[in-house]
């Protein structure tokens, strides 16, 4: 799905085999469709397409996303924005450092793990 490009994903057909109790981690290009994603059963919604700022300049700052290298509580699930590895354009990234994010996600205490 990209907001931009007015291309959309059936999230119904998506989500036709997931069940009542699976928990779900969302991969979703632009992180202003993080809100709509987020609820009850989806643990997290994972995102990039703001390239961090990739020029971190104050005049270019105020014409991207607000939300880079982010994360965000969206009632029951969590949006991470990540900065990301790449670049639009010129491959040059000014005062905004690439970043790489590993999320482990673990049982919580007394949650048996192998009954998801």
């Amino acid at each position: 799905e990209d907001l931009e490009e007015a291309r959309s994903s059936d999230l119904r057909a998506a989500r036709r085999d997931v069940l009542p109790n699976d928990l779900q981690v969302v991969l979703c290009h632009n992180p202003g469709g993080a809100d709509a994603l987020a609820g009850p059963g989806v643990l997290a919604v994972l995102s990039g397409h703001s390239h961090g700022h990739q020029l971190d300049l104050p005049v270019v700052r105020r014409l991207a996303p607000e939300h880079p290298g982010d994360r965000r509580q969206l009632g029951p699930t969590v949006a991470i924005t990540s900065r990301g590895l790449g670049a639009l354009g010129v491959p040059l990234r000014l005062r905004s450092p690439a970043e790489l994010v590993v999320v482990d996600l673990v049982a919580a205490p007394g949650e048996d793990a192998d009954a998801r």
